[in-house]
């Protein structure tokens, strides 16, 4: 796989803060997050306020490194929309990766090997520290794929290029495995037209302030065919709509989620 450039980079990184930004200001306009924020932000218990701001950052995919978006403040669309905002640039975490799945499998495992009646709960041992241990399952069924889990040891200490070396010649083995007994990949993610999408953001919130059709239309599309483009703007405010009631993250995590439990 060719390495990217440090251009490129910037570049998709760039994108991903656009795609968190257009995700954040849907989930504020949300009703259903704007009604739990208003429970969150009334409460007065800090260990009760901590744990329901853990919820509503989970719940809404928001990262842990940006404040929680307030309904009643609204910051500029089009300055996000063109990766303006210097503040943004401070998300250096975005939950854009958090996945059910492998949250759920993680806490499954961790319910296991945690077990109240072993030490590991009390006490990590020595010979535990420093690792990292990769525990496998195959997935498909009983005819189509391997028989036996795996557990893979990797001591952290080591150095950096052993480390990705290790973990190169890991990964190829188990895609290797996979590919030889008919185990399919996810397919890629699909396409988020994040400026487009701000678009549609602009034309839900002009509506929602009383605009009519026609001056979304002019607000949107300073020249053009008034009466085209006001049937357009009402296509746009319809799919503004739809991203206020599913956000893009939450949109595509059960767009990858719906694709992963399908059958291979």
């Amino acid at each position: 796989m060719r390495k990217m450039t440090k251009k490129e980079q910037e570049g998709e990184t760039r994108r991903a803060l656009q795609l968190y930004c257009l995700h954040r200001e849907c989930v504020r306009r949300n009703s259903d997050y704007m009604k739990t924020y208003r429970d969150f932000d009334t409460e007065k218990e800090p260990k009760v306020r901590e744990d329901k701001e853990h919820s509503l950052r989970f719940r809404w995919r928001l990262s842990f490194s940006d404040p929680l978006p307030h309904p009643d403040e609204c910051p500029d669309l089009s300055h996000l929309k063109n990766g303006r905002s210097a503040p943004e640039l401070q998300i250096l975490t975005p939950m854009t990766d958090i996945d059910s799945l492998e949250h759920a499998a993680a806490t499954v495992l961790t319910q296991r090997l945690l077990d109240p009646n072993r030490m590991l709960r009390e006490t990590i041992p020595n010979e535990l520290k420093g690792f990292l241990f990769l525990l496998y399952f195959p997935d498909g069924r009983d005819h189509n794929s391997p028989t036996s889990w795996s557990l893979t040891t990797l001591d952290m200490r080591r150095t950096k290029k052993e480390i990705t070396q290790f973990w190169n010649a890991w990964l190829e083995d188990k895609l290797a495995q996979r590919k030889e007994y008919d185990l399919k990949q996810w397919q890629p993610r699909m396409r988020v037209r994040v400026a487009e999408e701000f678009d549609y953001l602009r034309a839900y919130d002009l509506r929602r302030n009383g605009k009519k059709l026609r001056e979304i239309a002019e607000v949107l599309w300073p020249s053009g065919d008034s009466t085209e483009l006001t049937r357009l703007a009402k296509t746009y405010y319809d799919k503004g709509n739809s991203l206020v009631h599913d956000p893009p993250l939450l949109r595509l995590a059960q767009e990858h989620r719906r694709a992963r439990l399908r059958n291979p």
